[in-house]
C-alpha cells in the first residue's frame, strides 16, 4: 500500500470512532499517532506530522463518497455525480465548490481512485482459502468402501456455498 492508503485507513478509522471528519490540529495530530502505532512513519523514520495528513484532507474527502457510490451501485460515479454528492454534503476547495479540475487533482481520479479501491478492498477483505474436501464415510455400512488408492472425487455441488462478506 502506498501512504496516502495509509493516510486514508486512518481517516476512516477517525470517521468511526469519533463519527466526523477530522478537524483542527488536535484530529491530525491522533491521526498521526494512530498511523506509528499501527508502524507507518515518514520518511525520517518519525511519525507522519499533521501537517502533512492535513494536505491530503480534501482527497480523502472526495475519495470517502466516491468510493461509498462504487460500493453502493457497484461502478464508479460520473464526476457530475460525483461533484453533486460533494456539493449536497457542502465538501468544497477552501470556500468555493468543487470542479472537475479538482476531481482530476485528486490523485488522479480515473486511476489513482481504482486503484486504491482495489487495494484496500484486498487489504480489508483477504482472499480465504477453500475448505480442503472431505470424504464422509457413507451412513449405510452395507456398501462396500472405496478400493484402496482411489480417491472419491467432489464437485462444488457436494458443499453449500460459503457465506460472503460485504
Amino acid at each position: 500500500m502506498k501512504a496516502p492508503d495509509h493516510y486514508y485507513l486512518a481517516y476512516t478509522h477517525y470517521l468511526d470512532r469519533h463519527g466526523r471528519e477530522p478537524k483542527g490540529a488536535t484530529a491530525y495530530t491522533e491521526l498521526a499517532q494512530h498511523l506509528a502505532n499501527q508502524g507507518i512513519f515518514g520518511p525520517t523514520g518519525r511519525p507522519v506530522s499533521a501537517s502533512t495528513l492535513r494536505r491530503y484532507a480534501l482527497e480523502q474527502r472526495i475519495y470517502h463518497r466516491w468510493t461509498h457510490a462504487y460500493d453502493t451501485h457497484g461502478k464508479p460515479p460520473t464526476s457530475e455525480q460525483l461533484l453533486q454528492r460533494l456539493a449536497d454534503d457542502r465538501v468544497k476547495a477552501g470556500n468555493r465548490p468543487l470542479t472537475v479540475h479538482d476531481l482530476q487533482r485528486a490523485e488522479h481520479l480515473a486511476t489513482g481512485f481504482h486503484r486504491r479501491h482495489t487495494t484496500l478492498h484486498h487489504h480489508n477483505h483477504p482472499p480465504q482459502q477453500p475448505p480442503r474436501p472431505t470424504h464422509t464415510p457413507p451412513e449405510d455400512t452395507a456398501t462396500t468402501p472405496e478400493p484402496a488408492g482411489e480417491r472419491q472425487h467432489h464437485t462444488t455441488d457436494d458443499h453449500p456455498p460459503l457465506p460472503t462478506e460485504r
